[in-house]
Order: structure tokens, then sequence, then C-alpha cells
């Protein structure tokens, strides 16, 4: 069971890439990409006071006190960051489930790490005056590429574009925390899989960090519709094509929540943690399909029978 709840993994993963295998072996390490700095620059050109020192812009240490017109000192902003969130794109860097099952957690890490799951937040909107804001997300196509042989493999990303149409939603923020405001639908596509992996009815929120180079604690809980899984193929070695319904019954893990009230059965409890860092410069407008390398796709609709 074990290394059935492990495979369930590389059918959850957000994107593929231009590299020749739809799932890497080896991994890259983080340090080789920079994180785009968001600048929130003083009064004195753009530098700051970090430990009582000149410290580069965007320290969240080099954001100046204001005054009033008396001279008397004003807090600085709770999130001084974000300011300069308009228009940035943040990449998820960790996702982790803790339902329907959380053994795909080390495959979902492995994945990003790689570029074969890439997804995507790009803020569109923010108001400060009302605290809102909107945010369309969705998962990516990855061009990578790839040196080096072995173990000293490495993945360098030179840019990602969103392989679907994004969902937007609307967030109200309460300092650097935001609510998402309606409920949230997330298409996931892999070069793995027949067709997107539907998760909808998302709810709840998460946080930038102070200067905003980060999104961090991003909780959802939504759900994954039971019947939409009879034709989600996936590709697993030695196994073939099976549909994502057949490989969810193989592990005992079946449909559990009433998505829409009916009293009835009807899908898979989701929940989920994901983190994104700013990665701005390596997100380019457009839409880059993903094809599916599923050649043949069985649909199972066979009940699922639980762990006794």
């Amino acid at each position: 069971m074990k290394r059935a709840l492990v495979l369930l993994g590389v059918i959850l993963a957000g994107c593929g890439s231009n590299s020749s295998s739809p799932v890497p072996t080896d991994i890259y390490s983080d340090d080789a990409i920079g994180s785009d700095v968001a600048d929130v620059a003083g009064d004195n050109g753009g530098r700051g006071m970090q430990d009582g020192k000149p410290g580069d812009a965007g320290d969240v240490g080099s954001v100046p006190r204001e005054t009033t017109t008396d001279g008397d000192a004003v807090a600085p902003p709770t999130c001084p960051g974000l300011a300069t969130i308009l228009d940035q794109a943040y990449r998820v860097t960790h996702m982790a489930a803790t339902e329907p099952t959380d053994q795909v957690n080390e495959v979902w890490e492995k994945d990003i790490k790689e570029y074969t799951l890439v997804m995507v937040f790009h803020v569109l909107e923010y108001d400060p005056a009302t605290a809102k804001g909107l945010i369309e997300v969705t998962s990516c196509w990855a061009d990578v590429e790839v040196t080096g042989e072995g173990k000293d493999k490495v993945y360098t990303p030179k840019s990602y574009q969103f392989a679907l149409e994004p969902s937007e939603f609307a967030v109200t923020f309460d300092g650097c925390s935001f609510t998402i405001d309606d409920e949230l639908e997330l298409d996931i596509v892999t070069p793995s899989v027949s067709k997107p992996f539907h998760v909808f009815g998302l709810k709840g929120g998460g946080a930038f960090s102070a200067d905003a180079k980060k999104i961090e604690n991003i909780d959802l809980a939504g759900f994954i519709k039971e019947k939409e899984t009879f034709d989600l193929c996936m590709m697993i070695p030695g196994l073939g094509s099976p549909s994502f319904h057949w490989f969810m019954n193989l592990a005992h893990i079946c449909a559990d929540a009433d998505s829409d009230g009916d009293d009835k059965i009807d899908s898979y409890h989701f929940v989920g943690n994901l983190k994104a860092k700013l990665e701005t410069s390596l997100f380019k407008d457009g839409i880059h399909p993903i094809q599916s390398l599923v050649e043949e796709c069985l649909p199972d609709s066979k009940p699922c029978v639980p762990v006794k």
C-alpha cells in the first residue's frame, strides 16, 4: 500500500518541462536561482538603515520612520512589502497535503525542486485603501536547462508560462495576512495525466512575509470530484495508464465528502498547505499548453472498498 500511496504523488504534480523525462531523477539546488528583490525604497534614495548601518532597499529594517507635521514619530506600516506586490509572480516552493493522503508530500517536494511541478500565484490587483486584492493562479509549463551527469545533474529554469487559463480569486488583507473571499478552483496539469486534475471549492488564506518576498502558509481546503477521476488516467511504470479512481481504490482511499450539500458522498476531501517565493523575472505572459503523453485511457468506476 505504501508504494501505491507514494506513486500517487506523480499524478498530482503541477507542471511539465521541456526536458526529455517528465519526472527527472535528480534535483537542483534552489541556490542556483536568485530571488527577485522587492524594493521598499526610503526617503534616502532607496537606501535604508539595517542594524544601525546603511542597508539594501527591500529589507524590512530599511523602511524609514515617518513623522507627523508636528514631528511626532509614526509607527511603520505593519506590512510594508505589500506596496510592491502588484504584478509580481510567486512560484510555489512547498506543497504538503494531509487529505486525501500525506504520502505524496516527499514526491511533491522533489518534483517542485526539479521544476516538474510548477504553480504560480500572480498578483493582478492590490488596493491598500480597501485592503482588497485579486490574484490569479494555475500550473505552468517550464523551460528547463539540464546540465551535468548523474548525481551532478542540475535543472535550471529559464522561464515558465501558465499551461492553462488561470483562476482568479479575490482576497482581503489584514496586515500581511489575507483571506480568500470566494471559492478557488485549481486545474493541475502534467504530461503524465490524460486531462487536468481539477480541485474545486477551495477556501482558506495565507500571509505574505513583511518584505513581500514570500507567500507563507497558504492553507487550502476543498474537494476533488470522484466522477472526474473515472477517466483521469496517469502514467505509472509497470502499470500502463490506469485511472486515478482505480489507483485510489488500490490504496483503499475512498471518496468521503458531500461537496454540494445533497447528502450524497461525491468527492474526496483535499486539505493542503503551500508556500511560494518571488520569482517574477522568470514568469512570462501567455499560455503554453502541456501535451499529455498518455496514449490510452481506460475509465474505471468500480466502488471503493475502504480499509476495515
